[in-house]
């Protein structure tokens, strides 16, 4: 009840903000948020999304086709508007692959269609998850219809985020958890690829050893995948022929420094020219 949603919040985090789409519906969505590091305000509430204006979407999709059908209109709409990141979180109530279901009833083409094709038109991907497969269970029947999913400046900015499906206590859903790592130290070194790579008579074959890994999604979600493949086999390629360059080209130049004092003096030994040519041609590579 609306007239309850206050009390049951402040029991729970007293000193967050809140909103909720009483105003379309039954109140399906909450938001609660710690104002004090954040603070926003709703951009767009209907019964079935909220979107905020740090790029984030609650939806709760409703259980008829017919009826999620402008949920997928309306959020076509928002991401034709969309600058920047953007997160789409929650029950979506729909299926996309064969085995998003255990048990229960064979899911028909018919209800993934809606969401594979808005997925398709707007090149939204949804995050890899990790823990629990399935996010709804009743009785012996589990679905996954629970889903985080983002937009292609998401995936560049930030590549490393994963979705955590926590286990569900006393709901029939599991939570769905994203955690942004604020530890400077502990973040990955961003990738930089490197010109000299194209030049190396291996890089066209490693493009093609990671390109054609196999990878699991559909859309931009597999060609980030793929993308990342590649990233890993050029970074193995620069480690394996071009680690500690200074250190060896430091090498080289005391070699080739050392070659050529011996062939200051008449009479040195021939076979300097070659040794001469050759650490040159290293220190140039």
């Amino acid at each position: 009840m609306e007239q309850n949603v206050e009390k049951i919040i402040k029991k729970i985090v007293p000193s967050w903000s809140w909103h909720a789409n009483y105003n379309s519906d039954r109140g399906r969505i909450w938001i609660l948020w710690d104002h004090n590091p954040i603070d926003h305000t709703p951009i767009k509430v209907s019964n079935q999304y909220q979107t905020i204006d740090f790029y984030f979407t609650a939806i709760y999709g409703l259980h008829s086709v017919g009826d999620r059908r402008y949920l997928w209109i309306d959020l076509k709409e928002l991401e034709n508007s969309q600058q920047g990141p953007w997160l789409l979180m929650g029950d979506y109530n729909a299926v996309i692959h064969v085995d998003d279901r255990l048990n229960g009833a064979e899911i028909q083409e018919q209800e993934t269609r809606d969401f594979t094709d808005f997925l398709f038109e707007t090149g939204l991907t949804e995050l890899k998850t990790v823990g629990r497969k399935y996010t709804w269970t009743k009785n012996h029947i589990c679905s996954k219809i629970d889903r985080a999913v983002v937009n292609g400046d998401w995936m560049i900015r930030l590549p490393h985020l994963e979705v955590t499906v926590l286990d569900p206590g006393f709901s029939d859903h599991s939570p769905l958890s994203i955690t942004f790592d604020n530890h400077i130290g502990r973040r990955a070194r961003p990738f930089k690829f490197l010109n000299h790579l194209t030049e190396h008579q291996e890089f066209l074959d490693k493009v093609a050893k990671g390109w054609r890994e196999p990878v699991s999604g559909v859309f931009l979600k597999s060609i980030w995948q793929k993308l990342q493949n590649v990233k890993t086999e050029m970074k193995l390629l620069n480690k394996e022929k071009y680690n500690a360059v200074d250190m060896r080209i430091s090498t080289i130049r005391s070699n080739l420094q050392e070659a050529q004092e011996q062939m200051r003096l008449p009479g040195h030994d021939p076979a300097l020219f070659d040794k001469e040519k050759s650490l040159k041609m290293d220190l140039e590579k």
